[in-house]
Order: C-alpha cells, then structure tokens, then sequence
C-alpha cells in the first residue's frame, strides 16, 4: 500500500460546546470515546484510536496505528493516510498548540516527508510505502465538511512548518550539484594534483 497522504487534526470541543476547552484530555480518556464509536476496530498496536498518533500538548506523542494501518480519520483516505491528532482544541483560538507540539509535529512531518518514520520510533506496517509530497500535508478540512484542525490555523499550517526543511534540503542538493559540476570542470581544465584549488571549492 502506498501512504500518499498526512492530515492533520485536533481533538476538537467537548459535547455540545464548540468553545470548550480539550487540552486536558488523556490518551484513555480518547481511547476509550473511540472504542464506543468503533467497538470492533482495534489496531494492531492495541488501541481504538482512530488516528495514527496523538500529539499531547507535552509534546507526547504516542502511535496509536501502524502507518499503513487502516484509519479511522479521514473519510476517503482511510488506506492511504497518515492521520496526526493535537489534543486541544483550536477553534477560535480556545486552545493554541503548544511549543512543544509544534516541535514534535515539526519533526514527524519530516521524517514522513523523508520516508524515514522508524527513525523516530514510528512503526510502519509491512509493506507499506511512505511517498508523501508537500501538497498532500492537510488539515482535516481539506477533503472533508468540517473545521478540524480548527479555524484558529490556516490551512496552510502545517505545510508551512515543513517547507523550511525541504527548502534547506533542495538548497543542499544544489551545492552538492554545484560542487560535482566545478569538479567535473576542474578535471577537465586543469592537471590532476591542483589541490589547493580544490580546497577552496570544498570549503
């Protein structure tokens, strides 16, 4: 299966009170609202956690569904998704994620945008091929009649805390391009062995 796809959520309001607070909620506590709605729908990782992970506002964050697992988060992209909750919620400004949420969520954006979860601790589900782009980084609300991640945060939100590092990392790759073709040039113009030269473009 391949995972084309990253949504970003947040747990939202409590009950019928859309500006209610839900920055306290524990893992048992969305675990066990889960397992009501979908009592049949237990990960391989033993949760009923809908979602792939949930991000605390600790900057916890703990898998609750093997990437490539089917989900329970996103209507449509259920098998081809990776879905990130942040405990809080942020319509309207009630609750604003944490510098530490941001931070871990920053982090697993890139390492799933690098193809490299495990590095993190993150457990992929056999078979399962990671290629998700920049575009396909979303909010809840993307593909779906609803205000997750809250109307608090742009839609581009969670884009915006990835595009730096893949900014860093094309503009790597082009000095890396740009230092292979002065070293094709200097082979080819000077005699092998001007390695002072050499060093300067090294450098």
């Amino acid at each position: 299966m391949k995972i084309t796809h990253l949504f970003v959520h947040h747990s939202g309001s409590i009950g019928n009170d859309i500006y209610s607070s839900s920055a306290y909620l524990t893992l048992e506590q969305i675990d066990n609202a889960h397992r009501e709605r979908w009592p049949l729908f237990k990960s391989a990782l033993g949760y009923w956690v809908g979602y792939t992970a949930i991000i605390f506002p600790d900057g916890r964050m703990v898998q609750t569904r093997l990437i490539g697992e089917e989900t329970a988060q996103t209507k449509g992209y259920n098998f081809c998704s990776v879905g990130i909750c942040l405990v809080g919620n942020f319509t309207r400004g009630v609750d604003t994620p944490t510098k530490e949420q941001v931070e871990t969520l920053k982090i697993a954006l890139q390492h799933l945008y690098n193809g490299n979860p495990e590095l993190i601790g993150l457990q992929v589900a056999q078979g399962a091929e990671i290629d998700i782009p920049l575009q396909n980084v979303l909010p809840h609300r993307a593909v779906y009649w609803t205000e997750c991640f809250g109307n608090a945060l742009p839609d581009n939100w969670a884009q915006n805390l990835l595009t730096p590092f893949i900014e860093e990392k094309i503009s790597f790759l082009k000095k890396i391009v740009l230092l292979y073709q002065k070293l094709i040039e200097l082979l080819n113009t000077k005699p092998v062995g001007s390695a002072t030269e050499l060093a300067c473009w090294l450098e």
